[in-house]
């Protein structure tokens, strides 16, 4: 049961220890007794939270430049990005914020505002984070992304091998990736940010984990990070392709093979689960996802569907920008929500959750 949990996506010893640390140098005892709610809210997931979140999903905008297999991105919207003053208005709602994840559904770097957030939430000793496709890291990016003090990036690659990735990818290149990340770390020189790869593990791709592990080593990125499939409306996000649909055996020994080297050249690795099993959900009681546009949702996976059916504001719990956090975190709609991950019904937003299924 404890191994279960170090190896949920979001409890690693890596997450818990950042936690603590940042509640000991910023808060103090005051924040770890908040820290402690937290938790106690996970465990005893309560309709009405009284804790304050610690951890937040920002998303800088749903436009992206790329088209991948995997993912259900149909269309960029003109003008559809965050600015800062909408940034500004989410974050100060938040006086215990610790943590922010600005990764959406889009490609964060489109956001001209991105380096400004990452700056004001720094000023507020807020640990920043973001995932990236790494196309767009030109030079100038590279040095405005060391310059904000981003503290960790995180490199999404499903494949070493040149046209795997380009297939995965739509088309994309990763020759220039890895020119642009090579640049990155001539430029910050061992600083900050934190670089780590983003990996989305599934049957095509399960057999690259070694290569994708020789390739974080030979670009000084310090960890991968691999979670499974999420089934979506996309040619390689369907059932088939599920780490659930392969022999047993053969994944185990692929993940044996990829833990050893990890372990040989020194490369964090987290792995999937990969034998799906009815989890408890905590998402609601410790952080939620807020679109571009306000719009906030318990997790990110919650958000997906309504975007897809153009019903976001039907499916949200509400609207950031338009209303107080603290008329949102305990409305009527967020309590119903709640009230029914805790009885274990299926909800709309949650069909085909990879982190219900044990399986993220």
């Amino acid at each position: 049961m404890k191994m279960r949990f170090l190896n949920t996506a979001y409890f690693s010893p890596r997450y818990l220890g950042l936690a603590i640390r940042q509640e000991l140098k910023f808060a103090g005892v005051r924040g770890l007794v908040n820290l402690a709610h937290n938790f106690i809210s996970m465990n005893m997931r309560p309709e009405e939270i009284a804790s304050r979140f610690t951890v937040l999903q920002i998303e800088p905008t749903i436009n992206c430049n790329l088209s991948c297999d995997i993912c259900d991105h149909e269309k960029n919207i003109p003008g559809a990005a965050l600015d800062f003053s909408g940034f500004k208005l989410i974050v100060d709602q938040f006086p215990s914020l610790r943590q922010v994840n600005l990764t959406g559904r889009g490609e964060s770097f489109l956001n001209g505002d991105i380096y400004r957030m990452i700056r004001y939430a720094k000023g507020k000793n807020i640990y920043t984070r973001i995932t990236t496709n790494a196309v767009l890291l030109d030079e100038d990016k590279c040095r405005e992304i060391i310059a904000s003090g981003l503290d960790e990036l995180r490199i999404s690659v499903d494949s070493a091998d040149p046209e795997k990735y380009r297939k995965i990818k739509g088309n994309a290149d990763i020759g220039i990736v890895e020119k642009n990340i090579s640049c990155l770390n001539a430029l910050r020189n061992g600083r900050h940010p934190v670089l780590e790869f983003n990996t989305v593990v599934f049957r095509q791709n399960i057999h690259d984990l070694r290569q994708i592990i020789f390739m974080a080593h030979r670009l000084n990125v310090g960890a991968v990070f691999a979670s499974g499939l999420v089934l979506k409306n996309a040619s390689l996000a369907v059932k088939d392709n599920l780490l659930t649909a392969m022999e047993t055996g053969e994944i185990e020994r692929v993940y044996s093979e990829a833990m050893s080297l990890a372990k040989k050249l020194g490369i964090y690795l987290r792995l999937p689960n990969f034998i799906e099993t009815r989890t408890k959900c905590s998402m609601p009681w410790l952080y939620c996802y807020i679109t571009y546009d306000g719009y906030v949702f318990p997790c990110c996976m919650a958000a997906c569907m309504p975007q897809r059916l153009d019903e976001t504001e039907k499916y949200s719990m509400g609207n950031i920008l338009k209303d107080p956090w603290s008329k949102i975190k305990n409305s009527p709609k967020f309590r119903g929500f709640r009230k029914t991950i805790k009885e274990g019904k299926p909800h709309p937003l949650c069909a085909g959750c990879s982190i219900l299924n044990g399986t993220f």
